[in-house]
């Protein structure tokens, strides 16, 4: 008897921290304010976050990529133009930090890839309208090739580290391996390619080689379901972030077998609350980073030992 209820307290144990919940990360900081000015948004979309816990933010009306400090602190930027006096809309969409540390950025408007140094030296330029429609969501797999969601083009389309483009797949539709657009793209801790499909309501998951294995995610606002979701990352523990800017924007976790863990936010301009949630990354501190592209900020969640102290700067550009 004593046994059997050894083993029966045991199994409790397992089923109270099992993956099927998870505790929401809390609100720490927010910052940038609406304008083109260093620090601040228009239309910020994409963020990526390298080794060293720099924050990079793509702004697709500023045409330019933003560095900050882990804590928020503006430090560079860099225009995000083909050429000299290209003011073509919606070019700085997506980011992406390589496994070499380069930077990519995915240009919607200019069908192009655009890798740089860190501190924003163009080093070259991939794709081109021949090989990619609408470049969006991007992201680096372990073996340092680039997959990139071509979001009018309905696939994923995947280059090698030196831009070499190897495979795509994907076509229009709502079966497996289909998409009604393509936007975020993540690679898992086990270098699986997690795609959104935000008219599909439900996220598809790939082998790298593309190999279709499962979805999830159903149209709807209820826990689990999705309503348009626009961004997605994977931290190193394996919990999956996704955005959505539907009836009630918010931001929900998933384990990378489509296990719904949890999630945060509603409508508003509070500390924690989204107007559209956009681009979220994973820092390797184990911070969430998440763009609220109409709200022109950055908000930051951590862990409750974390120390919140919220960071607000910038001016708001005059008319």
């Amino acid at each position: 008897m004593v046994l059997r209820a050894m083993v029966v307290l045991a199994l409790t144990s397992l089923l109270l921290v099992s993956p099927a919940s998870a505790q929401a990360p809390i609100f720490l900081r927010a910052f940038g304010t609406a304008g083109c000015a260093p620090g601040q948004f228009v239309n910020a979309s994409g963020i990526a976050v390298d080794a060293q816990g720099e924050i990079y933010v793509t702004d697709y009306s500023c045409q330019s990529v933003q560095v900050f400090s882990p804590s928020g602190e503006f430090l560079r930027r860099w225009p995000a133009f083909v050429y000299p006096g290209d003011t073509r809309s919606e070019g700085a969409y997506g980011i992406a930090i390589g496994t070499d540390q380069r930077v990519f950025v995915s240009d919607y408007a200019n069908h192009t890839i655009k890798v740089y140094t860190r501190q924003g030296e163009l080093l070259s330029l991939w794709g081109g309208i021949m090989e990619l429609q609408t470049p969006a969501g991007i992201a680096v797999d372990h073996a340092g090739e680039l997959l990139v969601g071509d979001k009018y083009g309905n696939r994923i389309v995947v280059y090698s580290s030196e831009g070499i483009r190897l495979r795509e797949w994907g076509r229009f539709g709502s079966g497996p391996g289909e998409f009604l657009f393509v936007l975020g793209v993540a690679v898992s801790p086990d270098d699986r390619v997690f795609a959104l499909d935000p008219n599909n309501s439900r996220v598809q998951v790939f082998t790298t080689l593309g190999e279709f294995l499962f979805q999830f995610g159903s149209a709807g606002s209820g826990p689990g379901q999705l309503q348009y979701p626009l961004g997605i990352a994977i931290d190193a523990q394996g919990t999956v972030f996704i955005t959505e800017e539907g009836e009630t924007p918010r931001v929900q976790m998933f384990t990378t077998a489509g296990v719904y863990l949890g999630g945060w936010g509603t409508g508003g301009s509070g500390d924690g609350q989204f107007t559209s949630p956009f681009g979220v990354a994973c820092g390797p501190d184990g911070l969430v980073h998440v763009v609220d592209e109409q709200a022109h900020r950055v908000q930051t969640f951590g862990p409750a030992a974390v120390n919140a102290r919220r960071s607000t700067w910038g001016r708001v550009k005059s008319r």
